[in-house]
């Protein structure tokens, strides 16, 4: 199981929009060197484009043959906030090296109803 840094590390990855990811990736990739750019392409493709229209409930399998990672995304819930799209997801992410992390996030549609940003769980 991958330690608490880490998870942090990866909820925060998960929800950025691609600006704020672009600026955060050399902080976070010296801490968990052993998921690549392509490992999260992957988890974000599934949680935010596969998911779309699927009921709550819905797990998608992801996987990299590169780098041997691969996991599921779990939709948990499906909300709206402040007239935005929400989602609760739940990770499950087998990496290599580090072994088997669980954890859930929250995303909501950016302003511009084109990007996700992380956000408070439901109840916040």
């Amino acid at each position: 199981m991958i330690n608490r840094p880490y998870r942090i590390m990866l909820i925060a990855i998960l929800a950025l929009s691609p600006a704020q990811y672009a600026l955060g990736q050399a902080g976070w990739r010296q801490s968990l060197p052993a998921l690549q750019d392509s490992d999260i392409e992957r988890i974000k493709n599934t949680a935010r484009k596969e998911m779309t229209g699927k009921p709550v409930g819905t797990e998608l399998d992801w996987s990299n043959a590169d780098t041997g990672n691969h996991g599921t995304v779990r939709l948990a819930d499906r909300f709206q906030r402040n007239e935005r799209e929400c989602r609760t997801l739940e990770h499950v992410v087998n990496i290599q090296s580090q072994g088997r992390w669980r954890n859930a996030v929250t995303i909501c549609r950016a302003p511009n109803g084109l990007d996700w940003e992380w956000a408070h769980p439901r109840g916040r």
